[in-house]
């Protein structure tokens, strides 16, 4: 079986923006999400934990209903996939959206 070398997720102290999506990690490897989906609801303040063998953010939070909603991210180099695992929305679960990085204003 050939090892592949997951892509970290892009992330700093200060956190960083893809559209749609805002993730910060802490120091001692917690995470905090801020997720969309667009027009259909809005998760703020989720909580996520790493996994560095999968590649994979796994994170829980509640919508803006009060539902919670679970989903996973994968850094695919160009774009961070999330995958939502559990939401009160029954067609959002499996659904794969795709957040490309936002243009840095101080470069444009």
């Amino acid at each position: 079986m050939q090892s592949m070398k997951r892509a970290s997720l892009p992330t700093a102290e200060a956190g960083s923006f893809f559209k749609g999506t805002h993730i910060l990690k802490y120091k001692g490897g917690a995470y905090a999400i801020e997720y969309s989906i667009t027009r259909l609801l809005y998760v703020e303040n989720a909580v996520g934990t790493y996994d560095p063998e999968t590649g994979i953010l796994h994170f829980s939070g509640k919508d803006d209903g009060g539902n919670v909603l679970k989903a996973a991210i994968v850094n695919k180099g160009d774009c961070l996939e999330v995958t939502v695992t559990q939401s009160s929305h029954k067609d959002a679960v499996g659904s794969v959206q795709n957040f490309y990085k936002a243009a840095d204003p101080e470069k444009s």
